[in-house]
């Protein structure tokens, strides 16, 4: 069996997008995101999106996000603007529409705003900060706050930019794995406030690892800033990758950047799934 897959980026945080809309490869989602995302044995990529029929009223397609290593995750930021433009590409969708995400339980819509497919904007909907929380990672103790935009995160904000994108890789494993976010885990971002618009922002991304770009950490880190009076809207998020913008409202994030596409084949299943589908 072959399947259709493309590869996009925004800022350097890679996707894969298969298109599976009846979900007939539905058991099999998480084998093909552990082989495809590989570097070493796949194509390489941050990920993969599946491209679903939703059923909502409201959306026509349903995203779900795939790890490298095989664990589904609730949210992308940076994943719904590739999905949006993707979409957008294969004239499934004009220059704005409603997605659906959420897992595997979806039911969350998020707005996308497609000025043309190589800029996406998204309102990643509802965002909650929840307090702050210390924890041990190794031999620090590190104060972040926790913030819900649709997945999980730990804002730890630092004293320089240099710090922010070398404790992502320093500390955020340890952070993901801490006992205080068990048993899911969490996305860590470590923030450097420049400016009154602006950030710097390293990341560790949960069951992924340090990324050049994250839409919903970025999200995560701007709103967090923004509530704590550190910044004003709209916020510039300077990541390893690029610059995102995020405008922080008082209950949710509105996500904006750049999307590439970067190529298209077709592969053959029959060295990655069962013989007998």
């Amino acid at each position: 069996m072959k399947i259709l897959i493309t590869k996009m980026h925004g800022l350097g945080n890679s996707y894969l997008i298969i298109e599976d809309l009846e979900r007939s490869l539905e058991q099999y989602y998480p084998r093909l995101s552990k082989k495809l995302s590989s570097k070493e044995y796949g194509i390489g990529s941050d990920g993969m999106l599946v491209v679903n029929n939703s059923k909502s009223k409201i959306a026509k397609y349903r995203m779900r996000v795939f790890n490298p290593d095989g664990s589904e995750a609730e949210m992308s930021g940076n994943g719904a603007r590739i999905f949006g433009s993707y979409l957008y590409r294969k004239r499934l969708v004009g220059d704005m529409c409603t997605i659906e995400a959420g897992g595997s339980n979806g039911g969350r819509l998020l707005s996308v705003e497609i000025g043309n497919e190589k800029y996406v904007g998204v309102d990643v909907g509802e965002a909650r900060l929840l307090g702050e929380l210390a924890v041990s990672a190794g031999k620090r103790r590190l104060k972040g706050s926790i913030v819900d935009v649709g997945n999980p995160h730990f804002v730890v904000f630092e004293r320089n930019e240099r710090s922010a994108f070398d404790d992502a890789l320093k500390y955020g494993r340890l952070i993901e794995t801490n006992k205080a976010f068990a048993p899911a885990g969490t996305n860590a971002e470590f923030v450097f406030v420049s400016g009154r618009h602006n950030i710097s922002m390293g990341v560790w991304e949960r069951g992924v690892g340090v990324t050049s770009s994250c839409g919903s950490g970025a999200c995560a880190a701007a709103y967090a800033a923004v509530k704590k009076n550190l910044v004003e809207n709209p916020v510039q998020v300077k990541v390893a990758g690029g610059t995102l913008v995020v405008r922080a409202g008082e209950k949710k994030a509105f996500l904006s950047g750049p999307v590439e596409y970067i190529t298209e084949c077709k592969i053959d299943t029959e060295d990655i799934l069962p013989q007998r589908m």
